[in-house]
């Protein structure tokens, strides 16, 4: 999955892509912040049903999609901008470079820009435009421009996905409260004594489940 798939999934109206790009991504614990990478922001966030705040990444190297979650920490750490270079040396991608990919084509061939000062995004709640250093000029950006069959298409730099996505450790799925799998809490007989949350945390962190990355202490 290029980038350029990657972004026009998670930006359509279809909530049915977004899913399906979700689905193809991994916990950010899960990349060893010392490979060789390439990690970018592609401004996209939602809430699971547990109230959980994601924020989705990529990697134009190993062409992964990476998902981690976004507390009021990460906020200030990362701005919330598509196309924007992320990095990271612990668990998380919690640092940034002052680069934005300005466009990028379907082989995730791109031109990288300089941001002029970027730290003014780190408190910016609605980002619609980026200030680009252009030579002697500073240029105001307002769209990430991708290439696709040779057509180009801008999206925006950031998406608040407004629907709850429903989680449960395994797949992601449009959420409906009205759901057996949801109300009965039963999708893994393993743990039909454990409440979802806990599930989920023994699930992917198994004994280690207390200290699992969304913790906010």
């Amino acid at each position: 999955m290029n980038y350029s798939e990657v972004i026009s999934g998670l930006f359509d109206i279809d909530i049915n892509n977004v899913i399906k790009v979700l689905q193809a991504s991994i916990y950010s614990d899960k990349i060893n912040k010392k490979e060789s990478h390439y990690v970018v922001h592609t401004g996209f966030t939602f809430f699971t049903h547990k109230g959980k705040y994601i924020e989705v990444l990529y990697d134009l190297i190993s062409k992964r999609v990476i998902r981690q979650p976004r507390n009021e920490n990460y906020s200030t750490n990362i701005p919330l901008i598509n196309g924007i270079r992320v990095t990271g040396d612990g668990e998380y991608f919690n640092r940034f470079f002052p680069c934005l990919i300005s466009e990028i084509d379907d082989n995730d061939m791109f031109i990288e820009s300089e941001i002029n000062h970027p730290f003014q995004y780190l408190n910016i709640d609605d980002i619609v435009e980026v200030e680009i250093k252009g030579g002697n000029s500073i240029v105001n950006f307002k769209s990430i421009k991708i290439e696709k069959n040779k057509v180009i298409v801008e999206y925006p730099f950031q998406r608040k996905f407004k629907q709850t996505i429903f989680f449960d450790g395994l797949s992601f799925k449009v959420f409906d409260d009205n759901d057996e799998e949801y109300r009965n809490d039963s999708h893994n007989n393993n743990f039909k004594d454990l409440p979802d949350y806990d599930r989920w945390l023994s699930e992917e962190y198994g004994d280690d489940a207390e200290t699992a990355f969304w913790n906010n202490e």
